[in-house]
């Protein structure tokens, strides 16, 4: 996880780099973002954005 912030008592946003692999084996490297909220005793995502990286030159 790069950053996350609480937005509130039940609440939180959080930004991460993330992998993600296709059944066919293929990868490919994500911004993801998440707002997140505490429901009875789990964490539910409220909100997602996922965005592929950029690649290093």
């Amino acid at each position: 996880m790069r950053h996350a912030i609480r937005l509130g008592e039940e609440t939180v946003s959080a930004f991460a780099d993330a992998e993600f692999t296709s059944p066919t084996g293929e990868s490919r490297r994500l911004n993801l973002s998440l707002v997140s909220r505490h429901v009875e005793d789990d964490w539910r995502i409220r909100r997602h954005h996922a965005a592929q990286a950029q690649r290093s030159s």
